[in-house]
């Protein structure tokens, strides 16, 4: 089993190097992508008053499955542990890109589907389930396939039951949350 999960990781390995060009996507830190686009769906107005219209311009994040590969942990409990520790070293990086990147300057919220469970809104993130249907169902096979193969704890690849969320953060929280690091 463990040869599969190798051979798997090693063709999404792939897949995720060939996405992150098709997308034009950036590493933040070790856990997180940016990249650019447009938000398709219904006007959306998030917590803080952000309101996100058709076809504005969004920073898209995703999850970086390649910087899972060298996390190793033994339960999902560390390997939680090690994301949130990474993922706040991201969110940093993200506050950064957003103030000094000219390609975000006019980007007013960011936006991820994910398998993770909602959370995160300590940090201003907003999660919703996505509606049922072919679409998500999809998603949650594709987030399964991307858990067993790039989860560093066999704990995490065995319980984890995705069910894809979409996550919004308007800029306003990411600034007020992250605020410009100084330096000494």
């Amino acid at each position: 089993m463990e040869a599969l999960r190798s051979l798997t990781r090693t063709a999404l390995h792939g897949i995720e190097l060939g996405y992150r060009h098709a997308h034009h996507l950036q590493p933040l830190g070790r856990v997180l992508l940016l990249g650019r686009g447009r938000h398709r769906g219904p006007a959306i107005a998030l917590d803080d008053g952000t309101c996100i219209e058709r076809d504005c311009a969004i920073g898209v994040l995703h999850l970086n499955n390649l910087g899972f590969d060298g996390m190793h942990t033994t339960s999902a409990v560390s390997a939680a542990r090690a994301f949130g520790r990474e993922m706040l070293v991201s969110m940093q990086a993200l506050a950064d890109a957003a103030r000094g990147d000219p390609r975000f300057t006019d980007v007013q919220a960011f936006h991820a589907t994910s398998w993770l469970p909602p959370h995160g809104s300590r940090l201003g993130f907003v999660a919703t389930p996505l509606p049922p249907g072919p679409g998500t169902r999809m998603r949650a096979a594709w987030f399964a396939l991307l858990l067993w193969a790039f989860a560093p704890a066999q704990e995490t690849r065995r319980l984890a039951r995705p069910q894809p969320h979409a996550y919004w953060l308007s800029r306003r929280c990411l600034l007020e949350r992250f605020p410009c690091r100084t330096s000494t």
